[in-house]
């Protein structure tokens, strides 16, 4: 009965091991599963709640999903321009909101337009414009823009040649006061003021016809405001006189299609008699301005017939 007892529980034992085995791996396998489903859920979870963070993000900041989709796959910069503008109030540059800008691409003779936009707040606009051949040798279009402003001279900065159209070109320029539609007080004989016409009308409107330019300048020489802003310095008021006009006459230079031999190229000419303009009013008519605002009918040191203070 020993050896029949021994005989039959050993087989129990050996098929109750199996049993349990089993049932641990079953056990170790549901366990398992139930792991990794939790950190499958998990994952969709932190997935699921940072792209809807960013949906509403991009929803708040007035972008679309759809919207960003198209800034992936587009490259911003390309046939781009971006140009800020600056204006002068008095003797200080200040943020130009409201210039309105046109630009173009510079021909021969007649120019193509590129686009037009308005400065914001920051004083700055982006144009795009179209990807194509623009010049009758190439694709590179040779780019300046026109900047206009209520009470402001027409202001253009130095044009960007053979742009290349996979980058954004940038422009800036600073407008100066149209004294002339402002009616500004002044004596304007063509850059032959009282106390300096011995010079300018030689330099700048009978030979080079800078007559718009002349006006403004003149005017500028009068002008107690600009002199008194600079702490009465008859230096620092001529130079920010003569500086403006410098500026005005480039940006008709920058305006002008006589190309010369070279298509395409800046007018040269152009910019060198501006430069005679701007050296020759430097170098010779320090005297005449300093007499002028100092002493004499409009001086702005003492009692006189000035009414530049009343320029609004």
């Amino acid at each position: 009965m020993s050896n029949s007892y021994c005989q039959t529980s050993i087989p129990l034992t050996n098929e109750a091991t199996p049993l349990n085995n089993k049932g641990d791996e079953s056990t170790e396998v549901r366990s398992s599963s139930s792991m990794s489903l939790h950190s499958n859920n998990k994952l969709r979870m932190s997935t699921g709640m940072i792209l809807g963070v960013w949906i509403s993000i991009l929803l708040l900041a007035g972008i679309s999903p759809q919207a960003m989709n198209l800034l992936r796959t587009r490259n911003l910069s390309t046939n781009t321009v971006k140009i800020c503008v600056k204006e002068m109030n008095i003797v200080t540059e200040e943020i130009a909101e409201g210039a309105t800008v046109d630009c173009y691409d510079k021909d021969f003779k007649s120019d193509d337009e590129i686009g037009s936009g308005i400065t914001d707040s920051y004083g700055c606009t982006t144009i795009q414009y179209d990807d194509k051949w623009w010049d009758w040798d190439g694709s590179s279009p040779d780019i300046y823009c026109r900047v206009n402003k209520p009470n402001f001279v027409e202001a253009v900065p130095p044009p960007s040649y053979d742009v290349n159209q996979e980058y954004t070109v940038h422009f800036a320029v600073t407008l100066h006061r149209d004294r002339v539609n402002s009616h500004d007080f002044g004596v304007a004989n063509l850059c032959t003021p009282e106390y300096s016409k011995r010079y300018g009308k030689v330099f700048a409107n009978a030979i080079l016809g800078f007559d718009e330019q002349c006006i403004n300048h003149d005017k500028c020489y009068y002008n107690c405001q600009i002199f008194e802003a600079l702490d009465e310095d008859v230096t620092k008021g001529q130079s920010f006189c003569d500086n403006e006009m410098y500026e005005a006459m480039k940006s008709q230079c920058y305006l002008d299609h006589d190309y010369g031999s070279a298509i395409g190229g800046p007018d040269d000419s152009c910019l060198n008699s501006a430069h005679l303009v701007y050296y020759g009013l430097q170098a010779m008519a320090g005297n005449y301005y300093t007499s002028g605002i100092t002493a004499g009918k409009y001086s702005c040191l003492e009692p006189s017939d000035n009414k530049s203070r009343n320029n609004v």
